[in-house]
Parts: structure tokens; C-alpha cells; sequence
């Protein structure tokens, strides 16, 4: 019996120091981090509390997932006011941010709507966290004008000038983004065929908000034309602000504050009443309207 009592003590002693032998081996192969015996779904990011101080021993982390950890990396949702209107806003990093172009499915389908974009993105392992509409089309959900998707150009440019509504107004303009993933804007005229090698991403809308740092020069500062409006505006090259306001408001009070709060030389109205964003983090969910193009900011749908 005494015997095997010890064989018993010399068992437990064994089994303990291969437990304390794979703990470190695991802290070795993980710069320092314990990871080997973490739970299912316990890969989530840990993020120190801001309450906490350097001289804190014993700090608070909270667990985020994979979506609200990249809302703060890939893009940035706010509420803005300027001259009385409130405006819902996403600034999107294009060093970081996956942003694409949305017309049709593969089975050639027009996707029309922020939900069925969603699914569209799901079904490919991927997660819709922004999305707005891209510019004015027919009534058949056709652009009006120059529509390229991943480097095809699937409409022309349209220069025609003398037809009648906002698209029309010129100098009218040209979103892009280019294969080095920077955004520009710039008038449809300046739009040719060596630019066009240049492109990843394009949507033609109009008229143009400012131009190089100026006002549209049609806007007037009395009109009494006010609508909800949508646009995009380029910061620098690798950040690109979507806006679209709350309440109604004139072209110049618009493109002012692409301008003004923004600090954009260029930026381009995207469309009207119609417009509408998919912005969850400001509690918007958008799903009534349906478009031709749409531009949407998405990422992987598990947890890291």
C-alpha cells in the first residue's frame, strides 16, 4: 500500500510538470502569449479598458469582435452639423478598407438594393459594414453614365450636354478609384483613355461639388433649391468622406461642407431625395431604395 501511494504522488508530480512544460513551450511559439488551452471563440481582440492606467496591475480588457475592432480601422462613422443640417458621414481609409463597386451579380442579376448586397457578400465569406449608392441611373437601373468594375468599363462616359437635370449640370464629374487603391475626382472631360488604364473603380455623377478647391460656379448662396443630398469628397488620396444629409439643404450649403469641414478640393454629388446609406454604427439602416450602382466597405465575417 505504501508503495503505491507514492506511485501515485510520482504520477501527479509527472503530469504536472508537463502541463507547466506545455504552457511554456506555447508561450515560446506565441511571443509571450498564452494561447494553447483558449476556448472556442476566445480569439477575439482584447482591448485594454481606457479607464486603465500604466500603473495599473490589475487591468480591465473588454473582448471586441472582428467588425467592431475594423469600424475603427477601416472606417470612420460620424454625425456632423454644419449651418443648421445634420448629416450622417463615413470616412474611408483606402490603405486598409476593402471598397468595391456594385451593379450586377454573377448570373448578370442587377443586386438594387443594400440587402440584397449584404447577402450577395455574405454568400462569398465576407461582411457588408458600409454601404451607399454610387451615382444617377435610369429607370431600368442602368448608370446614366461611365460605370467601370474591376477594371472593365460596362458604360461609356456620357458628355452630353444638353439634356435637362442635376447629371447634366457641368462641369458634371468622375469618382475613382485607381489600381494603386488612392481615390480621385475629376471632371467627365478629363476622363481618357490613358486615365481609364489607371482605374479599378469608376461612377460618373453630377454636377461636380467643388473643383479644385473652388464652389461649383452655378451654385448660388440664395438658391431656394434644397434637397436631401448624398456625395463623396476626397481628403488625400488614400481617405475618401460619403455624406448625405439629414434634412434638406442647397447645392452650396452642400459642396461648402465638403469644403469647409472636410478641407476636400474635389467633390461630387451622388444623388438626391432617393439617396440613402447603411451605416449600423450610427444606427442607419437604410433599405427602402433601390440603385444602380452602390458602393459598399465590407470584410471577412469571422471574429480574429
Amino acid at each position: 500500500m505504501k508503495t503505491k501511494g507514492l506511485g501515485n504522488v510520482w504520477g501527479l508530480v509527472m503530469i504536472g510538470s508537463f502541463i507547466v512544460a506545455l504552457f511554456a513551450v506555447d508561450a515560446l511559439t506565441n511571443n509571450g502569449k498564452f494561447s494553447f488551452f483558449q476556448f472556442p471563440g476566445a480569439d477575439s481582440l482584447a482591448i485594454e479598458s481606457p479607464n486603465t492606467s500604466n500603473n495599473d496591475t490589475s487591468k480591465h480588457t473588454t473582448t471586441k469582435t472582428r467588425t467592431e475592432v475594423l469600424v475603427k480601422r477601416l472606417y470612420k462613422p460620424q454625425n456632423e452639423t454644419f449651418k443648421g443640417v445634420s448629416y450622417n458621414v463615413a470616412m474611408v481609409n483606402l490603405s486598409l478598407a476593402n471598397i468595391g463597386f456594385f451593379w450586377k451579380n454573377d448570373q448578370q442579376e442587377k443586386i438594387q438594393t443594400f440587402h440584397r448586397l449584404d447577402l450577395q457578400l455574405q454568400q462569398e465569406g465576407q461582411k457588408l459594414l458600409f454601404a451607399t449608392n454610387g451615382g444617377m441611373f435610369t429607370s431600368t437601373y442602368e448608370p446614366v453614365g461611365l460605370y467601370v468594375e474591376d477594371g472593365k468599363v460596362l458604360q461609356k462616359n456620357n458628355l452630353e450636354k444638353d439634356k435637362k437635370g442635376n447629371f447634366f449640370l457641368q462641369p458634371n464629374g468622375i469618382f475613382y478609384l485607381a489600381k494603386d487603391s488612392t481615390a480621385h475626382i475629376v471632371p467627365s472631360t478629363a476622363f481618357n483613355d490613358s486615365l481609364k488604364q489607371t482605374v479599378k473603380y469608376a461612377t460618373q455623377s453630377g454636377p461636380m461639388l467643388l473643383i479644385d478647391g473652388k464652389i461649383h460656379p452655378k451654385f448660388g448662396k440664395e438658391s431656394k433649391n434644397t434637397n436631401i443630398r448624398s456625395g463623396v469628397g476626397i481628403i488625400d488620396p488614400k481617405t475618401v468622406v460619403f455624406a448625405i444629409s439629414n434634412e434638406e439643404v442647397t447645392f452650396h450649403d452642400f459642396a461648402s461642407f465638403f469644403q469647409q469641414k472636410f478641407g476636400c478640393e474635389n467633390a461630387l454629388y451622388l444623388d438626391g431625395v432617393i439617396s440613402e446609406m447603411y451605416l449600423p454604427e450610427l444606427g442607419r439602416y437604410d433599405s427602402t431604395g433601390r440603385f444602380g450602382v452602390m458602393i459598399g466597405v465590407f470584410d471577412r465575417v469571422e471574429e480574429i
